[in-house]
């Protein structure tokens, strides 16, 4: 059940008989003021939250305040929630009195899991694109804006081939256990796939990482075993359909034959030569990370590379006050849909957007041409 903020500030309240002075200009003390001013509301996050079971949450409105200052000030969770105690200029925000933490740091964790699951984080850009027009800050009748993306890493690990492969096995494994109602250890010793339970497959054997056809040798028989587990997820659950899928996508952008790729499938049996290699080159949208498949290798340069997602933004130029914000793929082009984001833009801010400015990635024929059509240069 959702916790309301109380509409009258403690006695004790930093900054009520406890003074505080802070720098007006500094960010601490603006944010406290719109804090005070109804920035969020507990109601803003009513969808959260059950009508009348449970017992009362701690106030959202405080929740999402404290996540504005852990991004702000760059600190972990178990650091944001030592803040919230100890800061007295978070405290001020918060509107609480000094020494005591707003919440448990799995409190703050399912707070920002649940704003991620409901979209709900469109309330933090929408509520800052109100504020600095209350403000005065976004001026005018119509915007230049400006667009551009930068990398974010991924949260799973990239792994080569082989433990890449054991990963997207151990999860598959997972899944299969919970539907069987057994542990995953009784699974893997069942199917006689123990070494599945190490963290890294390739500490489990001893060989020579220099001979090619010893390396062969070892991922042909990790692939014969993750054809078993594939074999004993069929006509499974969704949950272990999606984590065959995963294995069955991961087998083939990484693994050929051995006698060249195109003779068969590697998620299948060959009798007739039954030994793989590892792929040459990398293939378009490989999956680096079985625990985050969505990332992908990006680059921002020749030179820059990285492993995760694009954010793309667009920002008034006069404000600096964000107006859009989406996630691309890492391998996306940096113009991806640009023409759709200013637009969304647009609507955020309640004012039209005349002009965009971008770098040479936004420079092509395409892109110039559906804006010029959008009426905005």
């Amino acid at each position: 059940m959702i916790g309301k903020r109380p509409a009258n500030y403690s006695l004790f309240d930093v900054g009520n008989v406890w003074p505080l002075e802070m720098n007006s200009k500094s960010f601490h003390y603006q944010l406290a003021v719109a804090a005070q001013n109804g920035l969020f509301k507990d109601d803003d996050f009513a969808a959260l939250y059950h009508a009348s079971n449970g017992r009362p949450s701690v106030p959202p409105s405080q929740l999402a305040l404290m996540l504005i200052l852990q991004t702000y000030d760059g600190v972990s969770d178990e650091q944001a929630i030592e803040h919230s105690a100890f800061d007295l200029r978070w405290a001020a925000v918060l509107g609480r009195h000094a020494g005591e933490r707003l919440c448990a740091k799995s409190t703050l964790q399912l707070f920002r899991s649940h704003l991620i699951l409901h979209d709900a984080f469109r309330t933090f850009l929408q509520r800052s694109i109100e504020e600095a027009k209350a403000s005065g800050l976004i001026q005018g009748r119509a915007l230049t804006a400006a667009i551009d993306t930068k990398p974010m890493l991924g949260h799973g690990a990239v792994q080569d081939t082989y433990n890449l492969l054991a990963q997207a096995m151990r999860q598959l494994a997972r899944a299969l256990a919970r539907e069987r109602g057994c542990s995953i250890r009784e699974l893997l010793d069942h199917n006689d796939l123990s070494a599945l339970s190490e963290p890294s497959i390739k500490g489990t054997v001893v060989i020579d990482w220099s001979d090619e056809a010893a390396r062969d040798t070892f991922l042909t028989q990790l692939v014969g075993q993750a054809r078993r587990l594939l074999t004993l997820a069929e006509g499974a659950s969704k949950h272990v359909y999606e984590n065959a899928q995963l294995l069955s996508q991961i087998l083939l952008q990484d693994v050929e034959p051995k006698s060249g790729p195109g003779k068969s499938d590697p998620g299948k049996s060959d009798p007739d030569d039954p030994t793989v290699t590892i792929k040459e080159g990398t293939v378009h949208d490989r999956i680096p990370s079985a625990t985050d498949p969505q990332q992908r290798h990006g680059r921002k340069s020749a030179s820059k590379r990285f492993n995760g997602h694009k954010s793309s933004i667009v920002c008034d130029t006069g404000s600096g006050i964000v107006l859009s914000c989406r996630i691309l793929a890492g391998n996306a082009g940096d113009a991806t849909d640009a023409l759709e984001q200013v637009e969304e833009a647009q609507r955020h801010a309640a004012l039209p957007i005349a002009q965009v400015l971008g770098d040479c990635a936004y420079g092509g024929a395409e892109t110039r041409s559906a804006f010029a059509t959008a009426s905005i240069l």
